[in-house]
């Protein structure tokens, strides 16, 4: 099985970043944040067939380049640890293709080969490759594709990966018409350029058959293109995701409607230079007998970023609230960076292996009944599952170790912070976990309400409070103290509820969401990340263990009897 890289360029945003947000500044938090890029690789069985890959690439890559405008801190450069340079560099994008069928690979999942979907080396030591986003599509020879996505983790945490993943492919129109087998012909436009001033853009998408959306247009919500909101489409600018002058026309042709946006950059132009502006573009509609046309919404003003009515609208990032909240501190402890890289990278001396597990729903039900207590009744499914497999590793190594726990800030906070606050949001909860007494098995309630006290203590206005300096100094002095006494520390962090199945680019939800494979040179050592399964209710645990750890639960039968390794993704249990 091959992966053969066909391009490689660097996308930039759609218009210039103002020079008034030329320089970003991170978060404490961010600068305390683990230089290496995170991966993900997200596959679609439904993609249009391989010959129309340059169609594919080209959707792919105006989106994200309009998505870059409202992130653009990832089109720019880390400077130090100090600040971001958002001097549009752009992002890296990769287009490759497979000479294997995409059933191929999933009947029988090769763990390291997901690395040659992937355009970096992720999870290693990183500190001077410049892009803060690299992704690479790679289509496979039979239809479908592979979607690699690598963020670096010391300006983006798994939420803003998340969020920009969404609006992403919110931004990418899905195929715009019916097939031609379904339509009678064509209908070409140009739309004529009177002027040499900035250019309005014309995009269009087929809705469906008119009995389907229904007679009242106010009611048609807007999942098209260039972005995705759940607002409705109504007149006024509160319900728009995107700062553009924009003008949006409903056509009725027959059984079928079809929208067409007209937008732009926005522009301090009023009402008589937009109607003056260049018309540069050429679009295509399928053609059927004509019924009905309406113009629904006209609003030439500019709008705001985002709508403040839909909490869900993955474009409502705030860019600023990280370093606010947490402003950046001018100078670290001499040994910091040192001791932060012997805590969380391998050495290379000792070898770390991925592997992959799969809960059903069903075992995960057993192992919260198994974990309750009267201190914690009722577990979460994160909570019973990082107190078993702690407690499996811990009793088979014979020796205390310490196990971690990442934690989204976001909702620690009174009221909680929006879930589409950029940057890192991320802190941590750990405990000691001691072996069982000889003779006994491993005390998972223990560890789970353990863990629970040490999850509840995390509040975001006490870590605001403690300071940055304070913090830094009490993070140096622990992480000195682990890595002097060669404790283990086991770093669990949950990926699920993150909505990495609804990623949506116009082929459908993905088959597969999944982690990487075995990495070289100085990588992450003793992570272990749950993500959602393919089926309804599983979960997935990827780890990156030790020899030791691996051959622990390679044996462990009671471990095995409840994670399923590495099976089948084509098989539905």
């Amino acid at each position: 099985m091959d992966v053969q890289i066909l391009s490689k360029e660097t996308i930039k945003p759609f218009t210039p970043t103002p020079h008034h947000l030329k320089t970003f500044k991170p978060s404490f938090i961010d600068q305390t944040s683990v230089p290496f890029y995170i991966p993900l690789t997200v596959f679609y069985e439904t993609q249009p067939d391989p010959e129309d890959r340059p169609t594919t690439h080209n959707r792919l890559k105006s989106s994200l380049s309009k998505t870059l405008n409202r992130y653009y801190p990832l089109a720019g450069r880390i400077k130090g640890m100090f600040s971001v340079e958002c001097n549009d560099k752009g992002v890296s994008y990769t287009e490759a293709k497979t000479n294997f069928a995409l059933s191929e690979f999933l009947e029988k999942p090769d763990l390291n080969l997901l690395n040659k979907f992937l355009p970096v080396e992720a999870n290693s030591l990183e500190e001077g490759l410049g892009f803060q986003v690299a992704v690479q599509v790679s289509i496979f020879s039979s239809g479908g594709l592979v979607i690699g996505a690598c963020f670096y983790h010391m300006i983006a945490d798994i939420k803003t990966m998340s969020n920009f993943l969404k609006s992403w492919a919110g931004a990418t129109p899905a195929d715009l018409l019916p097939s031609p087998a379904d339509s009678p012909g064509t209908l070409t436009v140009d739309i004529p350029r009177p002027h040499d001033s900035a250019p309005i853009y014309v995009e269009a998408r087929f809705l469906g058959r008119w009995s389907s959306v229904g007679r009242d247009r106010r009611d048609l919500a807007t999942p098209w293109l260039p972005f995705r909101s759940s607002s409705p489409m109504v007149l006024g600018r509160r319900g728009w995701p995107a700062c553009r002058a924009r003008a949006v026309v409903w056509i009725g042709l027959g059984e079928a409607v079809v929208c067409l946006g007209f937008y732009r950059p926005p522009l301090a132009e009023g009402l008589g230079r937009l109607l003056g502006a260049r018309l540069g573009v050429r679009f295509q509609i399928w053609l059927g007998l004509c019924c009905s046309f309406w113009v629904c919404n006209q609003d030439l003003d500019l709008c705001g970023l985002t709508s403040d009515s839909d909490p869900k609208n993955y474009d409502a990032v705030d860019l600023e609230l990280g370093a606010t909240l947490f402003p950046p501190l001018p100078s670290f402890p001499a040994d910091y960076l040192s001791n932060k890289a012997r805590h969380f990278f391998s050495d290379g001396r000792d070898h770390h292996i991925t592997r992959r597990f799969v809960l059903t729903p069903t075992a995960i039900a057993a192992l919260r009944e198994k974990a309750a207590s009267a201190a914690v009744p009722r577990p979460s499914r994160v909570e019973a599952l990082t107190g078993f497999i702690s407690g499996r590793i811990v009793a088979g190594l014979g020796k205390p170790a310490v196990v971690s726990h990442a934690v989204n800030i976001r909702r620690r906070f009174e009221p909680p912070l929006p879930e589409a606050a950029f940057g890192n949001f991320t802190w941590f909860a750990a405990v000691v976990c001691g072996p069982p007494e000889e003779g006994e098995g491993p005390r998972i309630p223990d560890h789970v309400a353990a863990m629970r006290e040490a999850l509840d203590a995390v509040h975001g206005e006490d870590l605001r409070a403690v300071g940055p300096e304070s913090a830094a100094r009490v993070l140096n002095e622990n992480l000195g103290l682990v890595v002097k006494a060669g404790i283990r520390v086991y770093k669990f962090s949950s990926w699920c509820n993150n909505g990495f199945y609804d990623l949506d680019f116009g082929w459908g939800r993905p088959m597969w969401v999944a982690h990487m494979g075995d990495a070289g040179r100085a990588r992450t050592k003793y992570q272990l990340m749950f993500l959602e399964g393919r089926n309804c209710g599983e979960i997935e645990l990827w780890v990156l263990l030790g020899e030791d750890e691996i051959g622990i639960l390679d044996n462990d039968e009671e471990f095995l009897e409840f994670a399923t390794p590495n099976p089948s993704i084509l098989v539905k249990k």
